[in-house]
Order: structure tokens, then C-alpha cells, then sequence
């Protein structure tokens, strides 16, 4: 029966998609889909959206059908973000709305309407370039299209007179297809003014406003990205508005949006919803609810409304700093021929570059950056300028430094921060004692950064999946404990497994900074199995720890507990030798890693230090770290929610009351005084149970005399634990780091 069927109609973005989603390419860029990236290029969440994802947990909605045109108090929400509290046509309810697929569903539903509705049925005239869905769209629901020049060709500029003579020749009653605000795909936005003259035009001609606003608050703000829809509803135009919050919400694919129609009465706008109601019955019978009540919780909370303002207001902000940097490349650097103004002049996600379809598969073809062949980029895509700088800040090479200083500017990359909340200063800061070509720059050091809160998956912080990874560990939704799984003959395992560490350790003015971990057996029989091997440090943010554990590669230092020897980089030197502590751990054990920016990085063996050493790695963007090989077991990690088994933690920790009586002026994330002025102990909030353990600064255990009294491994204690393995034969630990290991000492 199904033979005969033919291939649908080619879809590019779908192939677009399909293409970048599989390319697992280290350098791949992709600058095609229109959704709002990261400065690593990824997905990025809202912390808006997180906080009332937590609140929706607590509610317990339930997951049963909602009403057909959606839930009210959203629809009103949605209408206000839209429309403002004090638009009359709202406050007089002559405007239906209903809850719809998206915006992509909002224009399905307007286009049927419109088509099913309107005697005779009217034509659709759309501004070239346009949404590639928009043609297709209309032509479904049996809608005549009409095309007219949107963007003068010769200037990149709005064709204003194309667009008015449009509007004065078509048949009176005709739908014209407008755009909110980020013009997609060329950035180009109608002006308030233009708004004005364009409504006075179709409001004298009869015609029907159809906008389609998918970014509000990505272009100027929210109430200026609306400005052209209530400067059209205020003229008492007839209208149809497609509202997404796939974009301002980062919900992509939860799939919620809200058609509204502006209609000249009461009666019509309750007739006009009841007939929207009969469509969507027919066509999904309700929509997603999840997105919806996401939306609702922060709209409905001023807390939480005004930090998604910000957060919207964070997100333009690196869009303009992207759209700046990419033109000073091309214009400056580069010296491309050509004008390219119109990069910075235009708002949103899209620019067109002058790019040929051939162009653009080579750029996809031979160096991994996606896009679709119109020469239509996402900017939020635009990632490698900061990105380079931050590599070679990790890099001893003053020539690769030199070709990329030009780009350490406040037009380019100053304001950029990565997700981590740290900017350029805090990584050249950061590396220089290392470097003697990396000067800081106190403008922006006193920027707060995030610290670490839990821990995370290699997929979270790498490319390349473990294809065995979901056997292997299973981090607990608080991001405290990791269960590791194995098995009592567990040396089958193909390389040992690290994790690390959501956020970095706090940048180096902040003094010391520790956590602790506590390894159980998660139901082993310890007299049947050899025990597991485990290491505790850190690992600089572009280290790669696949198939090793945390101290064998570059950027890595570690404290090994099947012999009780901390590799620094162990790789990078073939006569330099790990450091015994005498003290090796195990099951049942507590041990402890630290980083005084004074003294070095330390260690520490059931709350006795059993190492200190200052070493030139510290001095980079570090993370907790800790890797495993064999048994099964249950970590517990403390970055500083409870008390440390380190007895030096209290020692540098404030006093208690002083934590008590400031909380309130604290702040959840770590703020950097500058190196002028004295350091005063970091405080946190006792509320928070994630934030790291931080302290003023330390210089040395004599200079400093609240590190004086850290007490030292006690030789009483020395000879005890495990047999320490002899450190002394260096080809022996040659070939410990170019294999896996394949015995675990008993724990003491």
C-alpha cells in the first residue's frame, strides 16, 4: 500500500541539523540552527529556568490533560510580556488568545484560521528574505503567496520603499507577514518610525497585520522588541501575533508559544477564540504543559521575572560583543574586501554574510562549520576568539600569545566571560606567576565567579561519550555522591574513569580552597575483592584524562591511594619522579585535596596533611578532580557543606559569628578583591549547601600563622597504613603511568 510513496519535499535545516549533530569533530563550529549557544558552543540552560524547574518539582502538577486553549494564567502572562499591562485592547478584552505549538505552531494555527475564515481568502504577501518556513507554511494551509523585496540587495539595508509600495498596491483585505523584531535570517529590524508608517498605510487599505515575533528581548529588550506590535495595535489595526518562548526561555523543544488575534470587540474575540479552540481540538488537542508552567512560575514571581530580565539582558550583550568581534576580524584583522557595517547594525541571533552556496559547503565540508548554504549564520554560534585566548593562556608560547593579543580588547573580547563567570583578566591574572608575558589587567578582576557545586559526567565537560559509561558511575541528583560501579574482577575495565567538578576552584586571590572525599564499600565484600583504585586532585580545563588517571597527564596532579604517590604532570617529564606521602587510602578512607596559591598544592590522609609542594601547575583554571579503576564504591564529596575531617579547614575558616553576622551581604559566588587591597576570609551563606570552601589568602606555613598550626602526618602515625611502595626507580614509574594499574594496596 505504501510503495508508491514518494520522498516529502527537501528540507534543508532538517539536513543542516542532521549533518552538525553528527559531525564529532574537536574544532566543530555550528553557526546554522537558530537557538542560543554558550561560549563552548553548547546548549545553554537558563539558571532562571533551573530555579523554577525546582519550584514545579515541589507543586507536583501531575502530568493530566490541560484545556485546549492552554492555561489562563499563562495566556495572560504571555499577553502582558507582549502587549504591556496597560495596552487597551487587553485590558478591554478584544484579544483571544490560546496556547499553541511553539511559535511554528502559532503561525500553523493563524494560517488556518485565516484560510478556513476569511471570505474571500485573503493573500499573503511576504518580505524577501524570510523565514524558509514561512512559504512552505502558508502554501499547507492553502494561502496564495506574494513576494516583495524586503532588503535591498545593493545596500543590505531595509527596502522601505519596496515595502510601502507593497502595502499601497495590494488588493485591500491582503495579509502581510511581518516580522516582531530580530529580523530572521538577516538582522535587520523595521524602526519604530517605520512601524508607524507602515501601520497608518495598511490601517487606511484594510489590511491584516500578521507578525511573527519569535526573539523578543534578544534584539533591544523586551518592551523595545515590542514596540512594533503595540505601535500597530494601538492604531487599532486588525492583527494576528505568534509569541515563542523557545528563544527567551532557551525551551526549544518543550514547545511552547501563544497565538493571539486583535479583533474590533468583545463578541469577536470570544467567537475568534471558540473557532481557535475547534482547530486545535482537530489538530493536537492540547499542548505541552511543562514549558508552559515553566513560564508561568517565573512570570508570576517578581524574583524570578527580573533575573530572567537580566539574564536576557546577559545574553544580548555577548550577542553585540560577537557581532563586534566578528566584524573587527573581517574588517580589521582580515582586511576582507568589502563593507561589513551591517554586522553590528543588526540585532538578534542572524546575519547574511556575502557567502556562495559553494563557499558555504566548503566551509562545512573541510573545516567542520555549519551553516546553511543561504550564507545565514547564528552568531551565538561565534565562539573560538575568547575560546583561543583561554587556550593560550594554558600554553608556555609567547608566539601564539602574541598573534592573539591584538584580540585582548574592550571591543572584542574584555566583557566575555565563559560559563564559569571568568572574564580574560581572571585567566591572564590567573597564569601570572607562570608566564612572564601575560599581564594582568585589573579592569574587571573583581567579577564574580562560580565554585564548585557537584559533580559531572565526562559528557558534561568533554566531547567524546564513553559508550560504557552509564555502567561504570552513577552521580546522585544532589552532585555530592558518585557511585562507581564494578566487580570483584574488575581489571577488565578498558581505563580508568575520571570526573571532575561542575566549576573550577575560586581564581587564585581568594586564597586557599579545599574539599574532601570519603570512599565506602556500596555493599562489597571487602574480603573478597582486591578494592578499588582511586585518585583525588585537580585537572586544568582543557586536560585530557581519557584511558589515564588525574595526575598522569599534563595539567593534572594527584594524590594515587593504591600507592600513595602525587604525579604532577607526570607525562610531560620522563626523569621526574611522583612524590611518596607514605600514606596509602582506599576503602573506608577520607583524604582531602587543597591549592594554597602561597605554598603550593596540598594533600591530605585522614585529616593530616602527607603533602605540600608549590609547583607552577596551580597557576591555570583548575577543577576538583577524581578518577577510578576496579571495585565498586560509593564516594561522598564535601566541598565544604559540612565539616572538614581537616582540622586546618577550621584553623583558616573565619569565626563563626563573623559568618553569621555578614551571610546576608554575601554573595552565592566568589567575588575577587583586587591585589591592592588587603583579603579579607571569604564568607558564605550557611543556607547554601553547595558553595566551596574558601579562605583569605595564605602565603606560607611561617609567614602565615593561621597555616603555622597545620599539623604534619605525626611520626607515630608514619609507619602506619599500607606498605608504601619504593619511589626510587624511575623506570619503574615510567612504565606505571603507560598502563593501567593492575594491584590496589590494602587499605590501613
Amino acid at each position: 500500500m505504501f510503495d508508491d510513496i514518494p520522498m516529502g519535499p527537501a528540507d534543508p535545516f532538517f539536513d543542516l541539523k542532521k549533518k552538525a549533530d553528527g559531525d564529532n569533530h574537536p574544532d566543530k563550529v555550528d553557526i546554522g540552527v537558530g537557538i542560543y549557544r554558550s561560549e563552548e558552543g553548547r546548549y545553554q540552560e537558563l539558571a532562571v529556568v533551573k530555579k523554577a524547574k525546582k519550584v514545579l518539582e515541589q507543586l507536583d502538577l501531575g502530568h493530566d490533560y490541560g484545556l485546549t486553549t492552554g492555561d489562563d494564567r499563562f495566556l495572560k502572562l504571555a499577553a502582558e510580556v507582549m502587549f504591556g499591562t496597560e495596552n487597551e485592547a487587553l485590558a478591554s478584552g478584544r484579544i483571544a488568545s490560546v496556547q499553541t505549538l511553539s511559535g511554528t505552531g502559532a503561525n500553523h494555527i493563524a494560517a488556518i484560521f485565516l484560510a478556513r475564515l476569511l471570505d474571500p481568502k485573503p493573500a499573503v504577501y511576504l518580505g524577501t528574505p524570510t523565514w524558509n518556513n514561512m512559504k512552505p507554511l502558508c502554501d499547507h494551509a492553502g494561502l496564495a503567496t506574494i513576494e516583495y523585496s524586503y532588503i535591498d540587495p545593493q545596500t543590505s539595508e531595509l527596502s522601505f520603499q519596496s515595502c510601502i509600495n507593497a502595502i499601497r498596491i495590494a488588493p485591500t483585505g491582503s495579509v502581510f507577514v511581518l516580522q516582531g523584531c530580530c529580523h530572521n535570517p538577516t538582522g535587520k529590524d523595521i524602526t519604530p518610525d517605520q512601524w508607524e508608517l507602515f501601520g497608518e498605510e495598511m490601517k487606511a487599505r484594510g489590511h491584516l497585520a500578521f507578525v511573527d515575533i519569535a526573539y523578543q528581548g534578544l534584539g533591544n529588550g523586551l518592551d523595545e522588541d515590542a514596540a512594533g506590535v503595540r505601535i500597530l495595535s494601538k492604531l487599532g489595526i486588525d492583527m494576528v501575533v505568534c509569541q515563542s518562548f523557545s528563544k527567551n526561555f532557551a525551551l526549544y523543544g518543550e514547545r511552547c508559544g501563544v497565538l493571539h488575534v486583535i479583533t474590533g470587540s468583545v463578541e469577536a474575540a470570544t467567537n475568534t477564540k471558540d473557532q481557535l479552540r475547534s482547530l486545535i481540538r482537530r489538530e493536537y488537542s492540547s499542548s505541552p504543559a511543562y514549558g508552559s508552567r515553566l513560564v508561568t512560575i517565573v512570570l508570576d514571581d517578581p524574583e524570578l521575572r527580573q533575573q530572567w530580565v537580566a539574564e536576557l539582558a546577559s545574553m544580548r550583550a555577548r550577542l553585540h560583543q560577537n557581532r563586534k568581534r566578528l566584524y573587527t576580524e573581517l574588517s580589521t584583522v582580515l582586511k576582507t574586501p568589502g563593507d561589513w557595517k551591517q554586522i553590528v547594525e543588526e540585532k538578534g541571533l542572524f546575519s547574511c554574510l556575502a557567502l556562495t552556496p559553494g563557499q558555504c559547503r566548503t566551509l562545512i565540508e573541510n573545516y567542520h562549520i555549519h551553516l546553511p548554504v543561504s550564507g545565514r549564520i547564528n552568531v551565538a554560534g561565534l565562539t573560538q576568539a575568547f575560546r583561543a585566548l583561554r587556550a593560550v593562556t594554558e600554553l608556555d608560547d609567547k608566539n601564539s600569545w602574541t598573534a592573539l593579543q591584538s584580540l585582548v580588547e574592550p571591543a572584542v573580547v574584555q566583557d566575555e566571560t565563559d560559563a564559569d563567570g571568568w572574564n580574560i583578566n581572571h585567566f591572564l591574572y590567573q597564569c601570572q606567576p607562570r608566564k612572564d608575558f601575560a599581564q594582568w589587567r585589573d579592569t574587571g578582576i573583581h567579577q564574580k565567579t562560580q565554585t564548585p557545586k557537584s559533580l559531572v559526567q565526562p559528557p558534561k565537560w568533554r566531547r567524546e561519550q564513553d559508550p560504557d559509561l552509564e555502567s561504570r558511575v552513577t552521580i546522585h541528583e544532589s552532585g555530592i555522591e558518585a557511585k562507581f560501579h564494578g566487580c570483584l574482577d574488575s581489571f577488565d575495565r578498558p581505563s580508568p574513569l575520571a570526573i571532575r567538578a561542575d566549576f573550577p576552584f575560586p581564581p587564585r586571590e581568594n586564597g586557599i580552597a579545599y574539599f574532601e572525599i570519603t570512599i565506602n564499600h556500596d555493599n562489597v565484600d571487602e574480603s573478597e575483592c582486591h578494592g578499588p583504585i582511586f585518585t583525588i586532585g585537580f585537572v586544568g580545563e582543557f586536560a585530557d584524562l581519557r584511558g589515564g588517571y588525574c595526575g598522569w597527564r599534563v595539567w593534572s596532579a594527584a594524590y594515587h591511594g593504591d600507592d600513595g604517590l602525587v604525579y604532577a604532570e607526570q607525562s610531560q617529564s620522563a626523569d621526574a619522579l611522583p612524590t611518596e606521602t607514605m600514606r596509602t587510602y582506599g576503602y573506608n578512607s577520607t583524604v582531602g585535596c587543597g591549592i594554597d596559591y602561597g605554598s603550593g598544592e596540598y594533600f591530605t590522609f585522614e585529616g593530616e596533611v602527607v603533602f605540600r609542594k608549590s609547583s607552577k601547575v596551580i597557576f591555570r583554571k583548575l577543577y576538583p578532580c577524581l578518577s577510578h579503576h576496579g571495585s565498586a564504591a560509593k564516594v561522598e564529596i564535601n566541598f565544604g557543606t559540612r565539616a572538614f575531617l581537616w582540622e586546618g579547614a577550621k584553623m583558616l575558616a573565619p569565626p563563626e559569628e563573623e559568618i553569621e553576622s555578614r551571610a546576608d551581604d554575601t554573595d552565592d559566588r566568589t567575588a575577587m578583591p583586587p591585589p591592592s587591597e588587603p583579603l579579607k576570609p571569604a564568607l558564605r551563606r550557611q543556607s547554601t549547601a553547595t558553595r566551596f570552601q574558601t579562605y583569605g589568602r595564605s602565603t606560607s606555613r611561617e609567614s602565615n600563622p593561621r597555616v603555622a598550626g597545620i599539623r604534619e602526618p605525626s611520626r607515630e602515625r608514619q609507619g602506619q597504613g599500607s606498605p608504601v611502595r619504593d619511589g626510587s626507580d624511575v623506570d619503574r614509574h615510567r612504565a606505571h603511568i603507560e598502563r593501567p594499574k593492575s594491584a590496589v594496596s590494602q587499605n590501613p
